[in-house]
């Protein structure tokens, strides 16, 4: 299979085999791109092991109420919802990562509020959120890197800003969201 968020805010999955048969299934994860709230740019992350596909997105509506941004797991076969997480501190706009021990990682990218701009520590088993870094001033749109006991957060500044950096967080301080 292969998949992909449209800008117009809609995951497809396809049979990569068929293509020409249009996608298997899809899921509105996000809204149509706007300067605002972001885009649904955010390529799907693969859990081999649980067999879930992580899929983020920016503004949405989880259970009647409104999120700036989100991610999901889904069931590749049928594109059924595992579980979902409504994320508030901004869209997610770079794609979210996955290390070994179940940990998925994903910054926000908050142009109207950058204060917010949050990186969400979530359980990939269930979706809650074990910690967050804030990011304040930051918009992530980079994604994420585990690499070994570090996390690698690269940031751009504020919009049309090229002050941009690169920060390593350690395992420890993951916990904490200090560097």
């Amino acid at each position: 299979m292969v998949g992909a968020n449209g800008k117009d805010g809609i995951f497809h999955a396809f049979d990569a085999n068929n293509l020409q048969n249009g996608p298997l299934w899809s899921f509105q994860v996000g809204t149509t791109a706007d300067f605002d709230i972001g885009t649904c740019l955010a390529a799907p992350a693969w859990d081999s092991s649980s067999r879930r596909l992580f899929v983020a997105g920016n503004l949405t509506t989880i259970n009647a109420q409104t999120f700036a941004g989100s991610v999901r797991a889904f069931n590749p076969a049928d594109g059924s919802i595992i579980w979902e997480r409504g994320l508030t501190a901004g869209p997610i706009m770079g794609s979210p990562t996955l290390n070994g021990s179940g940990v998925l990682a994903a910054g926000t990218y908050n142009i109207t509020d950058l204060a917010l701009n949050t990186v969400y520590l979530l359980n990939a088993t269930n979706g809650t959120i074990l910690t967050t870094i804030a990011q304040p001033g930051d918009i992530v749109f980079a994604q994420p890197v585990f690499a070994g006991s570090h996390l690698f957060v690269a940031s751009a500044g504020g919009p049309r800003s090229s002050s941009g950096k690169l920060t390593a967080y350690t395992t420890g301080a993951l916990k904490s969201g200090k560097e």
